[in-house]
């Protein structure tokens, strides 16, 4: 028994010795893959074209050209206008001429704990020592890039489609060596311009969206990226001491005077940053573009004496099964601009079809339903729900506001067993019965009914902190990219950081048990009659789950989304969303908290209500909350600046628990404070959001830094003026810190 024992641990030890060789995800380890690389070449003028547009190989200088036929205006993997220089530095050619650029991990172990900057490799040399393959297949170019440096190969489609050319990348075909790829950005200087540029900017989709002013010559060098749909919530984050917001819509692009070049990745947008970026001791030009990430990242924690040392450990297996593209709109005259784009856009996620049921109303309400609070027993402490707001409470809210003539959307947030808190999965399929009876729940069901009021209610589905059947929190949480579970932290309102001494930290939900989850929920509050659910969590959090190849960098969260959203409008259910990504938001009936902002940083030059544009009168759309945070005129002007709903934080009886909850927004959210204030938006702009109602933006302009008017499609206008003094437009005056309707 004994030498059969050592026998079978022997054959063990042998088979993850050969096994530790071979490699995984695309890995040929020992192989120098670029030996029996084959190359091709093409003709110069090679040509593939449409009534539009036209893609031309340019062989003397190694690029694809796009040109738009009826403005002549051109477009290459360098900078616009960079070709027809006479005087290129060569210290600048490899990175304007690079159509990729590869960051790979040089002599990286694995099981190592040390934290390596990524090396770099240039399309650019591959082009120039001919270490490339050509060749014309259809109404596609495909360049294969073989990298000596790095030791590995990347084919790039360039398709000429009907309005734009689609630039990807089948991540099946990368063949990499020992160094694993982290990451490729992906045509950098695509959508480039030269600093002091006249009449261009670039537009960079933080939060609501912003523009970047590339016409001066004095444009401060400055590097910024962010996860397209959010950075992976599935990494370690220890604190929130910035302003970021999202990248809610996977668009950017850059304006030239009267011609621009708008980027939508139209697949893998989830594996993707935006970078933004000028390097003048490199370059003398700005550029926006996307990065493909082949692996993703936790980190590590050094615990020292004193601090803690944050180490990142990459993903030993790489993402495969996915292409990633990215579609570029040539634009011209009207349409070159950040109006253009979001109409753009807006086409692409919806067609040509128009909205018939929307529905603007003048306010909208998020009721909070309570928390956990901490009682005892003899002693003995224990947690019990506290009801901020019972179903009493909402029923009379709604009649009290009846009067305004406003049918609003309402969500019911913090419902469930736990409240706010994050407790089991879906706060245990259930809701609180704290909150009041069945029957209480259904005359509110009756009366939102009768009233015309679309009533959601929310459910946590991806984020937990007790077990449950069927849901362990030691083996059902997602799992970070080195395989540990995913945690997360409430975070602290005053000094912005985890707050684990008063607050046990919580985790992501495996990505397939939120599937089963959303199954489970489904037949659970069948027998409560709801008119409608939402999901904030979900719609405004994309994370990987390194428990499965389908989840690598965030694989398919969008998808994975809409399939959940879908099962159930099957059902019968009228789906919300918050804060939502495109993804999530293109599928809700109303989108609760469009974000107002962006992450407000010295690089954008202005915020621009982008995603509003898009979305207006296509769903119904809230505001942030107008009664938290900064002054309630500023927030109210940007709702009515964009035809969001004013979104009210508001619960029914204030409680000392607040003060020392990690829960944001709720100062000042006491109904009976905010109930005045309810009724003034409803009687003033009741008849403004009327007018608009079910229209879509068809022109916002920046008349001054503070001053600026919004134009609907039935030709309702809008001036805001954000500054202290009044403005005097074509319309008449713009009172200071008001507003002009013009019906």
């Amino acid at each position: 028994m004994k030498n059969i024992l050592v026998k079978t641990l022997s054959f063990v030890l042998c088979v993850v010795l050969v096994l530790s060789f071979v490699g995984c995800s695309g890995v040929t380890v020992g192989k120098n893959v670029t030996e029996d690389f084959k190359k091709a070449t093409l003709i110069n003028g090679e040509k593939i074209e449409n009534d539009k547009l036209s893609l031309t190989w340019d062989a003397k200088n190694k690029c694809i050209i796009l040109t738009d036929k009826q403005t002549g205006a051109q477009w290459t993997t360098s900078p616009n206008g960079y070709l027809s220089k006479e005087e290129r530095p060569a210290m600048q050619k490899k990175y304007v001429e690079s159509p990729i650029h590869v960051k790979y991990l040089e002599n990286y172990e694995f099981q190592d704990n040390t934290s390596p900057d990524p090396a770099d490799d240039y399309g650019y040399t591959a082009l120039r020592d001919s270490s490339y393959s050509i060749v014309k297949e259809e109404n596609s170019f495909v360049i294969s890039f073989c990298f000596k440096q790095s030791n590995s190969i990347i084919p790039v489609r360039y398709t000429l489609k009907d309005d734009c050319v689609g630039i990807s990348i089948d991540t099946d075909e990368i063949i990499e060596n020992e160094d694993p790829i982290y990451s490729i950005a992906f045509t950098p200087t695509f959508c480039a311009v030269e600093k002091g540029t006249k009449d261009s900017y670039m537009f960079y989709p933080s939060g609501t969206g912003a523009l970047i002013d590339t016409s001066s010559v004095n444009l401060l060098a400055a590097s910024y990226s962010a996860g397209i749909y959010g950075d992976d919530a599935a990494r370690k984050i220890r604190d929130d001491l910035t302003n970021q917001k999202n990248v809610y819509l996977p668009v950017f692009g850059t304006v030239v005077g009267n011609n621009a070049i708008c980027g939508i990745v139209s697949s893998g947008a989830e594996h993707a940053t935006i970078n933004y970026t000028t390097s003048y001791e490199k370059t003398d030009y700005a550029a926006i573009y996307t990065e493909l990430h082949l692996r993703g990242y936790d980190f590590n924690t050094i615990k020292g004496n004193l601090t803690y040392e944050e180490t990142a450990i990459y993903a030993e297996d790489r993402l495969t099964g996915s292409v990633y593209e990215v579609e570029y709109y040539p634009l011209s005259g009207e349409n070159a601009s950040y109006v253009g784009m979001a109409k753009l856009y807006q086409q692409k996620l919806y067609g040509n079809n128009d909205a018939t049921t929307i529905t603007d109303d003048a306010f909208s309400l998020k009721i909070h339903g309570g928390l956990l609070e901490e009682r005892n027993v003899l002693g003995y402490p224990y947690n019990a729900l506290l009801a901020l707001t019972t179903y009493k409470d909402v029923a009379e809210i709604i009649n009290d506001l009846s009067a305004t003539g406003v049918t609003p959307n309402i969500q019911l947030y913090g419902f469930g067993q736990s409240g706010m808190d994050i407790g089991k999965v879906a706060g245990g399929f259930k809701l609180g019965s704290e909150f009041g009876s069945k029957k209480e729940l259904k005359n509110v069901i009756a009366l939102c009914e009768n009233k015309g009021i679309d009533m959601f209610v929310d459910f946590n589905l991806t984020e937990y902190g007790k077990s449950s059947l069927g849901y362990n929190t030691t083996f059902d949480s997602a799992k970070t990219a080195n395989k540990q579970a995913a945690y997360r932290y409430y975070i602290d309102k005053a000094v912005q950081i985890q707050d684990s001494e008063n607050y046990d930290r919580f985790r992501l939900l495996n990505r397939d048990k939120v599937l089963k989850a959303s199954n489970t929920l489904v037949k659970k509050i069948k027998g409560y009659n709801l008119p409608g659910i939402s999901f904030s969590t979900l719609s405004d959090t994309a994370y990987s789950d390194y428990s499965s190849d389908k989840y690598y960098v965030k694989k398919n969260m969008g998808s994975f989304v809409q399939g959940i959203v879908e099962n159930y409008k099957n059902n019968g259910y009228a789906f919300a969303a918050n804060g939502a990504n495109a993804y999530a938001a293109v599928v809700a009936d109303c989108v609760f908290e469009t974000p107002m902002n962006s992450s407000e940083l010295d690089v954008f030059m202005t915020d621009v209500p982008f995603y509003q544009m898009v979305f207006k009168g296509k769903t119904e759309i809230t505001s942030e909350a107008v009664n938290a945070g900064e002054t309630m005129s500023k927030k109210q002007l940007q709702a009515l600046e964009t035809g969001a709903s004013m979104l009210f934080n508001i619960y029914g009886t204030y409680d000392s628990t607040l003060t020392y909850s990690p829960f944001k927004g709720l100062y000042g959210a006491k109904y009976s404070d905010n109930k005045d204030d309810i009724i003034k938006v409803g009687t003033e702009y009741g008849e403004y959001y009327k007018a608009i109602s079910g229209q879509t933006i068809a022109n916002h302009e920046l008349i001054t830094k503070d001053v600026r008017l919004t134009t609907y499609s039935n030709g309702v206008k809008i001036y805001v003026n954000y500054s202290d003094a009044d403005y005097v437009s074509a319309d008449g005056t713009v009172t200071a810190g008001g507003c002009l309707i013009i019906k």
